[in-house]
């Protein structure tokens, strides 16, 4: 039980703390689509930021996906960079691994339907399981003996 805890309170982000980063690079991968209006880039901010005791950290944070058309009107790719080189980003960090961060303005709030998920997942198909176990056991039990 005091696992589950842990887990979720991991998930819950509710011992994060914010700091001021500065994106130091970015990296970019494009993945193309079936035709080129549909193509795709993902880019990743490289942050660096000091954490509570002031030791510095430099993490690949936040990767976000972008999609657009190839070109915009006037030459310039439709798959612009929400980062750049320089700009100052809020981070939210795990105080106790400050590697595992996120870029949000707002501290990221908790989604109890991505936690349990899973194992509703889990529990519903051992209900069927059970279920239809139980059907054929009774079916069985029922069926005329030659």
């Amino acid at each position: 039980m005091i696992s589950l805890w842990t887990s979720v309170s991991k998930l819950s982000y509710w011992d994060w703390i914010s700091a001021p980063a500065v994106v130091v690079r970015r990296t970019a991968s494009e993945q193309p689509g079936s035709h080129s209006s549909s193509r795709s880039r993902m880019y990743c901010a490289i942050i660096r930021f000091s954490d509570r005791t002031g030791r510095p950290h430099e993490v690949n944070s936040t990767c976000v996906t972008v999609y657009g058309s190839p070109r915009r009107r006037g030459g310039g790719s439709g798959l612009s960079s929400p980062y750049w080189k320089g700009q100052t980003v809020t981070v939210w960090y795990d105080p106790d691994n400050p590697t595992n961060t996120l870029i949000a303005e707002q501290k990221p709030q908790f989604n109890p339907f991505e936690a349990i998920n899973w194992l509703s997942m889990f529990f519903g198909s051992l209900a069927i399981g059970l279920f239809l176990g139980a059907k054929m056991a009774r079916d069985g039990l029922q069926a005329p003996k030659s």
